[in-house]
């Protein structure tokens, strides 16, 4: 007899498994960019007395441009190269040069990450840290740091750390706008005066135009595998009911098995006696037909 458990063995089938995490993936071909932007820059260094760093005639034009590329919803990096000119006053006197620096930045999609992957998502905001180098050349005013010959120096190349946020505008999926403050840390040498503090900061507000590559612009592919691990363990009960149904199963039919097995031998052993007495008429009507004719010859 079978057992009466099918609609549990359905839901044991179909609505106890939980559901699993969504992945997302995409070729490396893909969500790839380039950024074109400019803006304006202030270095926080060098001052009079008492006077704020914060001084409005030290702005200058900045220009950049970037590539980058998602290799995640939530990661990826970009190469950003910028340039301008630089002003700041000291000891009195006005100096200018000129600057430009290269990074490696890595790139968090906080919304993404925070909120949920949405490839339509109108605005995003995208923290990022970075790595590179800055270049100084033409001074205006000679610095006070010598070469190895005891000349005043005429360019300077330093490393530099940057920080940042950038907020980014849909517009359609190959065309995002954004907008970029970001603050760049530089040794102290960067503008060709040294007073041994150790980081002269930039900071900069710049905005642009993203150009998403590709057919499909910047997105990705979303599947949902099954989640053998999470079934297997917030289900050990209904685990456990599987094992005792297919018990219970095996059992039935080896039941079943033994009933039939026994039904064909009862069947041969009521067959045995039948084709006995069937070999025995059989022989007897032999005898006889013998006998007759026997008899038949000893009366000739």
């Amino acid at each position: 007899m079978t057992p009466a458990v099918n609609a549990q063995e359905a839901d044991y089938n179909y609505t106890n498994i939980p559901p699993a995490k969504d992945i997302y993936t995409h070729s490396w071909r893909d969500n790839w960019y380039i950024q074109l932007g400019a803006g304006a820059q202030m270095p926080i260094f060098e001052k009079n007395g008492d006077a704020s760093n914060f001084q409005m005639k030290k702005t200058t034009a900045l220009y950049e441009a970037g590539v980058g590329h998602w290799f995640s919803p939530y990661f990826g990096f970009r190469f950003r190269g910028q340039g301008g000119a630089m002003h700041w006053e000291n000891s009195n006197q006005w100096h200018k040069g000129k600057y430009a620096n290269l990074n490696l930045e890595i790139t968090w999609d906080m919304f993404n990450s925070l909120c949920g992957v949405n490839d339509h998502r109108v605005f995003s905001i995208i923290p990022y840290l970075g790595v590179g180098g800055s270049y100084a050349w033409d001074y205006s005013v000679a610095g006070n740091i010598l070469d190895n010959d005891g000349k005043v120096m005429e360019h300077q190349g330093v490393v530099n750390t940057n920080l940042g946020l950038q907020f980014r505008f849909r517009c359609s999926k190959r065309v995002d706008l954004y907008v970029d403050a970001r603050l760049t840390g530089t040794a102290d040498n960067i503008n060709n005066i040294a007073w041994k503090t150790g980081l002269d900061p930039i900071f900069s507000m710049t905005g642009g135009l993203q150009i998403n590559l590709g057919k499909e612009g910047r997105h990705v592919t979303k599947y949902t595998p099954f989640d053998c691990m999470g079934a297997t363990t917030s289900t050990a009960a209904s685990t456990n009911f599987a094992a005792t149904w297919q018990t219970l199963r095996l059992s039935s039919a080896l039941h079943k098995h033994n009933s039939h097995a026994q039904r064909l031998q009862n069947q041969q052993l009521l067959l045995k006696p039948q084709i006995l007495s069937t070999q025995l008429s059989a022989s007897n009507s032999t005898l006889q037909r013998f006998l007759q004719t026997t008899k038949l010859h000893s009366t000739t």
